[in-house]
Parts: structure tokens; sequence; C-alpha cells
């Protein structure tokens, strides 16, 4: 069982407090490109096997976008180097590259955030920011959410 998230760089969450910039609109455009192909279908599985009450919007950066880890991630207002981060628990931003340069949608950030997203609904403090509940544990739901996008042709398997 693989994470498939977090071999090249870490995913980072963020809820931005007042005063921290446009709390309205944290996403780039200028650095948004098209989901990767079955984007939806993943979303669908991931909200479903989650119970996220609400469907997160989620935006992809690639090109100009990619700006840190050798192309590999993006650069945050805040200055941090991520593939895929969380905002008021709704909206989540990634990175458009894949460890495995498949193509496949799982094997990029988005399941990590919609466990945080997860988290956060599900009564977790801050959505879990350090990764200490059973969200993020071994075998946990981010595992299982991986496997369950492998067993429908999303994700790599063993990333």
């Amino acid at each position: 069982m693989g994470r498939g998230t977090l071999g090249i760089a870490a995913a980072a969450l963020m809820t931005l407090a007042g005063g921290c910039g446009d709390p309205h609109d944290p996403v780039d455009m200028a650095k948004v490109v098209e989901p990767p192909p079955r984007f939806i279908e993943a979303r669908d599985l991931l909200v479903q096997f989650y119970g996220l009450t609400e469907t997160p919007d989620v935006y992809w950066y690639g090109r100009v976008g990619l700006d840190c880890h050798e192309g590999r991630a993006f650069t945050t207002a805040e200055g941090w180097c991520v593939q895929g981060i969380t905002y008021f628990y709704r909206e989540s931003i990634l990175s458009n590259y894949w460890p495995s340069q498949s193509g496949l949608v799982g094997d990029g950030a988005m399941q990590h955030e919609f466990a945080h997203i997860a988290a956060y609904q599900h009564g977790i403090l801050a959505g879990d920011p350090d990764h200490d509940s059973h969200w993020f544990q071994p075998g946990g739901e981010l595992d299982q959410a991986y496997d369950l996008l492998v067993a429908n042709g999303l994700a790599t398997p063993g990333l």
C-alpha cells in the first residue's frame, strides 16, 4: 500500500486567518491548468469515501505555476513549496506533476488534501495539519483512499 502523495514533497494544510490576504480567493488563476483526465470520477469517489458533506473546489497548477522542487511543486503566497494545499477546508490547490509521470489523477496529492478536509468535517481540529489522526496513519483512510483509486485505475500501484 502506498500513500501516493508523500514521496516527492510534503503536502501542506493551512487555514487563512483574517488579515492574511483575500480569504475569498487564494487561487492564482494565472497558474491554473485543466484538470487531469478522470478528475471528476476520482473526486466523486473520494468525496463519497471520506463522507464529505460538500464537494471541495479543486484547482490544478501547472506549467509556470510549478516553480519549486525542480518543477514538481508550487510556492504558496506564504512561501511554502508544496504539491497540494487546502484553504478553508473546502478549496484545494494541487500540482499537476505526478511522481510516476503516469498522468493518473490519483498519483498526485488530491487524496491527501481531501483527508485534511475530511478530518476537519469529522471534528478534528484544524483538519489535522500535523497528520496525527487515524486519517493519516499507516493503513488509515489516506492509504485506503489511495487503494480505492488504484482499484479503479486512477492511481499507479505501489507509489
